[in-house]
C-alpha cells in the first residue's frame, strides 16, 4: 500500500531537517562493513562498506521521530483491528533512518526470511512501514532511489540472502516526500532500493518494522546493524492509542 500526504509537507520537511542534523552530528554509521585487506587496517582509514548487499548509512530513533512513530502506531493498530493478516501484531522496532547518497542502494532482499513462522533466519517482522522525507524537487527518473517491489517468492525461501531472485519486478515506488509505503516483511514482498543516480543527492527514509506475536530478537542478529529494542503496542480493542512501553529484548 502507498499513502501520500501521510503527515503533511511541513512535518516531512521537519523530519528531513532532523535527519540532516543527525547526519551532520555523526549519528549515522555504515549499515554494512567489511575488514580492510591484511596490512591496511592501521586506523588511518575507515572500514570499507560492503557494497555487495547495501551501502547506506543508518541510525536508530534519532531526535524528532516521535510524531512519526505515534502516527504509525495508530495506523497499524487500526489495521490490526480490521485485518486478519495484521491481527497478530504486538510490538514494533524503533525507527531506523537510512541515508542513501550518490551510488548507494540495497540489493533485492526480504526483511524476514520466514516461512509460516519457521526457518533458521526467522524473526518477528510482519509488516514494514517506510516513510520518505525527500524535498519536492526529487525526480525519481533523474535522481533514482526508487523502491522496487517484486512478486512473491514461490516457493517461499528461508535461507537468507542466498534466496533465488526468480520473480519479476512489479512496481517501482518513487521516494516522494511525505509518502508512506506498507508491505509484508516476508517472502510475499521481496524488494530492493535502486541506486541514487545524482551526485550530491541525499535520500532519507525512516523504516519501522511491526512484529507478530511474542517473538524475541534473534540471538544471532548483529546488534551493530539490527536495532534490538522493541516497543509494545496497546492491546487490540483498547481504544485510543496509549504510548507503548519500551523494553530491551535480549
Amino acid at each position: 500500500a502507498v499513502m501520500d500526504g501521510f503527515l503533511g509537507s511541513p512535518a516531512a520537511s521537519l523530519l528531513r531537517d532532523h535527519s540532516l542534523t543527525a547526519w551532520s552530528e555523526g549519528r549515522f554509521r555504515p549499515s554494512r562493513t567489511r575488514r580492510q585487506p591484511a596490512g591496511e587496517d592501521d586506523g588511518s582509514v575507515p572500514l570499507v562498506q560492503e557494497r555487495a548487499s547495501r551501502s547506506d548509512y543508518i541510525t536508530f530513533d534519532p531526535p524528532g521521530m516521535g510524531a512519526l512513530s505515534s502516527t504509525l502506531e495508530a495506523l497499524v493498530c487500526a489495521l490490526r483491528d480490521a485485518s486478519a493478516s495484521c491481527a497478530t501484531i504486538t510490538c514494533r522496532q524503533r525507527p531506523m533512518v537510512a541515508r542513501y547518497g550518490f551510488g548507494d542502494g540495497f540489493v533485492r532482499h526480504v526483511d524476514n526470511h520466514c516461512v509460516e513462522g519457521q526457518g533458521p533466519h526467522c524473526n518477528g517482522r510482519l509488516l514494514t512501514a517506510v516513510y520518505y522525507m525527500q524535498p519536492g524537487e526529487w525526480d525519481a527518473r533523474e535522481d533514482g532511489g526508487c523502491l522496487r517491489i517484486f512478486g512473491a517468492q514461490d516457493p517461499p525461501c528461508d535461507t537468507g540472502m542466498e534466496c533465488p531472485a526468480a520473480t519479476p519486478a512489479r512496481y517501482d515506488v518513487s521516494p516522494m516526500g511525505d509518502r508512506l509505503v506498507l508491505f509484508f516483511s516476508d517472502h510475499r514482498c521481496p524488494h530492493e532500493v535502486l541506486p541514487v543516480r545524482r551526485a550530491g543527492a541525499e535520500r532519507f527514509a525512516a523504516t519501522v518494522w511491526f512484529w507478530s506475536g511474542d517473538v524475541r530478537v534473534p540471538p544471532w542478529w548483529d546488534h551493530a546493524v539490527h536495532d534490538c529494542t522493541l516497543a509494545r503496542l496497546p492491546p487490540p480493542g483498547s481504544g485510543p492509542r496509549a504510548r507503548g512501553s519500551w523494553s530491551q529484548a535480549a
